[in-house]
């Protein structure tokens, strides 16, 4: 069984601003906060 990973919404609006923003790209982000998913929602 997989592990479910929950993040606070605090945690999802600056890494969606830091994406946003061009700071990171979302395969870095992935790498740096070890995000697993690829959903873009």
């Amino acid at each position: 069984m997989n592990k479910v990973n929950h993040y606070t919404d605090e945690f999802k609006i600056r890494i969606v601003e830091e994406v946003l923003s061009g700071k990171i790209t979302m395969e870095e982000c992935r790498r740096q906060y070890g995000i697993k998913g690829n959903r873009l929602y």
